[in-house]
């Protein structure tokens, strides 16, 4: 996997707020269809469930054709959206901290994962 698809996060200055930012492949689109074929979709549901399950926070995964996963909704008013208008598309952060960005990143660093390695079975 390519360092620029992990999820970068930190603590903005002054501190007392987490952020995060996960870019996805300029291809993802195309790897979302064979995710998809793939059967992918239902595991990282799975895999979300399991973050709201350890961490009592609200996970729901939000899904668009032809763009794949559009938003991580986290609680009931945090989430990390996809913005494919970007140069480098990426699932941006609104209303974060603390654990929510842990529990938004991990989801999307193992959306990433999958895409990647779906274009790997064929």
């Amino acid at each position: 996997m390519h360092s620029r698809h992990y999820p970068r996060m930190g603590i903005a200055p002054g501190g007392g707020r987490t952020f995060a930012h996960a870019p996805v492949p300029q291809n993802y689109q195309a790897l979302y269809q064979k995710f998809r074929e793939q059967g992918r979709q239902s595991g990282l549901e799975d895999f979300a469930k399991q973050w709201a399950e350890a961490t009592g926070i609200s996970v729901r995964l939000s899904w668009k054709e032809p763009y794949g996963l559009t938003n991580i909704n986290i609680g009931t008013q945090s989430g990390f959206d996809l913005d494919p208008e970007a140069i480098t598309p990426a699932f941006e952060e609104h209303n974060h901290g603390g654990e929510y960005t842990l529990v938004a990143a991990a989801i999307a660093q193992e959306y990433v994962r999958q895409l990647l390695q779906s274009d790997e079975i064929d």
